[in-house]
């Protein structure tokens, strides 16, 4: 459970960059730091939840982030003899996730203010984020590329169902025999 300091490094580092924000620019301000226009710190209010997406209402959307918040807990609480690979990750969301719901309780937005221009991608500006959104972006990542490409145990049952099933056998006994075989 010491990884779980990760997670507070990564509130504390969001807290931090975020009261400092607030403090030196004002709201909608912008100060360009590599250019010509490139990266730029700019102050904004994020109503929505991804990327500013917005779906229902605060308390909708407080209440959806306090529900994941408690099931990625209880997730890593079961994970806690899984290997760094799978709890690192985890803490990054963990934290990432606990910084910005502090700022819609407190402020009723999240604060964003890493603002990149990437021409030509996606958006005609990439939206503004945080220390948080970079935090749950790139466990959420780590954690994607290690059950796509290094999962041995997922690849495992995955490949003696598909050979159960081609030698005719039944999808249900094959998975329930599989997860015995893992205990």
């Amino acid at each position: 459970m010491k990884i779980l300091w990760v997670s507070f490094f990564i509130i504390t580092l969001d807290r931090l960059s975020k009261t400092l924000i607030k403090h030196y620019l004002d709201l909608h301000e912008s100060i360009l730091v590599i250019g010509p226009d490139f990266f730029r710190l700019s102050y904004i209010e994020n109503f929505g939840i991804v990327f500013g997406w917005s779906f229902g209402n605060i308390f909708l959307r407080n209440a959806f982030t306090i529900i994941a918040v408690i099931l990625l807990l209880f997730y890593f609480y079961n994970q806690r003899q899984a290997p760094i690979i799978i709890r690192f990750p985890l803490a990054l969301i963990i934290g990432g996730a606990l910084g910005n719901l502090w700022d819609r309780l407190v402020y009723g937005s999240v604060i964003d203010f890493l603002d990149f221009d990437f021409p030509n991608f996606i958006h005609e500006r990439f939206p503004v984020f945080n220390i948080a959104d970079s935090s749950i972006t790139t466990g959420m990542t780590i954690l994607v590329i290690y059950i796509v490409f290094f999962d041995k145990h997922r690849k495992t049952i995955s490949l003696e169902v598909k050979d159960d099933i081609a030698a005719g056998g039944d999808i249900n006994n094959s998975f329930s025999a599989s997860k015995e075989g893992t205990d």
